[in-house]
């Protein structure tokens, strides 16, 4: 079996796309490998068993909503967020270290564009602002600070509305509200339905993926230290055209002590060179490559390759 397998043209290697630990240089969208372009960044902490209750407001107001994070990097947020009527104005949604802080990162959207909500139909909004650097264990606030016009009377209602919880569904924060520029406990017990979405830098964690990456490219292989008992080839490649990687794998974290499985699609353009070594030279095309690799990796991204 293992003949016809080698016969076949399978492989054993490891490659390793250079980011800062190589005098490559990679460039561009390709220094993003480790981050949330090939994971993906995921959700760390929700509050997202709605049963169909909000809180509408109009006017000018601001609630918020506290977390404590388990990751490093916040990338957005989405929340249950809804329009009675037909306001008109701005929603801004920010990150607040302290209530009474300016904002670390923030983005405004027309109310508009917020969807009217017919429960049970679950519309969940994103609010994708600039990255932030955060501390884990550390509480923070998701600020919501609506500005539409106020209803003059009772009929009709234009109010945007921000689903919540009764049962105190989240226990790692509270829901917060704002009069006259000071910040004061809501509801025991009530929460608003949000969703952090994060990533991390694998400092304390491990990534284990399954998949397949297809490197349009030509390689070239250099035979090294022919008398060890595993004689290896060095590649490196001229400039890269295309490198796709397609796969599913499991991200762990010593933070949350959980597997989370990732699926992942990308293809990055701005590739200089791919460079690394193999137990087994590889098939060569003066096109591409296509290789099956499995890796379990942590600073750097590590591609153990099976076959081409």
């Amino acid at each position: 079996m293992r003949n016809n397998m080698l016969n076949k043209g399978i492989i054993f290697g490891i490659i390793l796309l250079l980011i800062t630990i190589s005098t490559a240089p990679i460039t561009g969208e390709a220094k993003l490998l480790l981050d949330k372009t090939l994971l993906d960044d995921w959700i760390d902490q929700e509050n997202s068993d709605w049963n169909g209750a909000g809180l509408g407001f109009d006017g000018k107001i601001s609630v918020a909503q506290s977390f404590i994070p388990k990751y490093k990097i916040l990338t957005r947020v989405e929340l249950i967020v809804w329009n009675e009527g037909d306001p008109h104005g701005n929603l801004t949604v920010s990150i607040r270290e302290n209530l009474n802080d300016t904002d670390l990162t923030s983005v405004t959207i027309p109310v508009e564009e917020l969807p009217q909500q017919f429960y049970p139909q679950v519309n969940w909004t994103e609010f994708d602002f600039p990255d932030i650097n955060i501390t884990t264990k550390k509480t923070y606030y998701i600020v919501w600070t609506l500005d539409i016009a106020e209803n003059p009377g009772p009929q009709p209602y234009n109010v945007t509305y921000w689903g919540v919880t009764q049962d105190d569904n989240y226990t790692r924060g509270e829901q917060w509200y704002s009069i006259d520029n000071n910040w004061h406990s809501a509801n025991p017990g009530w929460d608003f339905c949000f969703k952090v979405y994060v990533y991390d830098n694998l400092d304390n964690g491990f990534l284990l993926l399954f998949g397949i990456i297809t490197v349009d490219a030509k390689m070239t292989f250099v035979e090294k230290d022919n008398s060890s008992f595993f004689p290896y080839y060095y590649y490196f490649s001229d400039d890269v055209e295309n490198v796709t990687i397609i796969g599913f794998g499991f991200l762990f974290h010593s933070n949350d002590t959980k597997l989370h499985p990732r699926f992942y699609m990308k293809t990055f353009t701005d590739v200089t060179m791919l460079a690394g070594f193999t137990y087994r030279k590889l098939m060569v095309s003066e096109e591409s490559q296509h290789l099956t690799l499995i890796t379990l990796t942590r600073r750097y991204l590590s591609l153990i390759v099976f076959s081409t």
